[in-house]
């Protein structure tokens, strides 16, 4: 009995999904890399470590805006 993962009709996700999994991942990367540049100990000044990180939590919050309006709400 075929598989979803070796049906080779099996339905494939729409690139609205495929997209909004591609920005919530990159997101989320994002966001786990602020918070590594903060903890881990870096021979970085602090002032360039806050940067970083702070430049890295923007890029992930405009990706969750860009999330939020470009695919709509997460389905219930």
């Amino acid at each position: 009995m075929p598989t979803p993962l070796t049906d080779p009709v099996a339905p494939r996700p729409s690139p609205r999904a495929r997209r909004r999994l591609r920005l919530a991942v990159a997101a989320v990367m994002l966001v786990a890399a602020a918070a590594l540049v903060l903890v881990l100990p870096l021979r970085l000044p602090l002032f360039v470590r806050l940067a970083v990180a702070f430049s890295d939590l923007v890029a992930a919050s405009g990706l969750w805006l860009a999330l939020r309006q470009k695919s709509g709400p997460p389905p219930p």
